[in-house]
C-alpha cells in the first residue's frame, strides 16, 4: 500500500501531507522506492523483460515505456546486455538493476 500498488481497503495513507490515493498516483511513485529485501527479478527473463514487467503497474504507455526503459539501460551501462537473462547476473549487478527498475 506504501509503493501505491495496492489500495487500502479502509482508511488513509498520508506522505508528506499528501493522500497516497489522491488519484495522482504517479507523482508519489516518483519519490517513493521500494526494493525487496531477497531476489525481486525473474531469472528466467532477461533484463529487458523485467524491466518491462515491472514497468506495467505505472500505467505508461508502451512507447513510453519502451523509453523509460531504454533510458534505465542506458544509467546501468547495460544496452547491450538487455537480453542476458537475470540468472546469468552477478548478485550485485541484479541488484542495481532491481535498485533502478521503473
Amino acid at each position: 500500500m506504501l509503493t501505491t500498488i495496492l489500495r487500502p481497503t479502509s482508511g488513509a495513507i498520508k506522505y508528506k501531507n499528501r493522500d497516497l490515493d489522491d488519484g495522482d498516483i504517479n507523482k508519489i511513485r516518483q519519490i517513493i522506492g521500494y526494493v525487496p529485501q531477497g531476489e525481486s527479478l525473474y531469472g528466467d527473463l532477461t533484463i529487458g523483460e523485467n524491466l518491462d514487467i515491472f514497468s506495467r503497474p505505472f500505467g505508461l504507455a508502451d512507447k513510453k515505456r519502451q523509453d523509460r526503459i531504454a533510458e534505465l539501460l542506458d544509467k546501468l551501462k547495460l544496452k547491450d546486455r538487455k537480453d542476458d537473462l537475470v540468472r546469468n547476473l552477478s548478485g550485485g549487478l541484479a541488484k542495481r538493476v532491481s535498485i533502478d527498475r521503473p
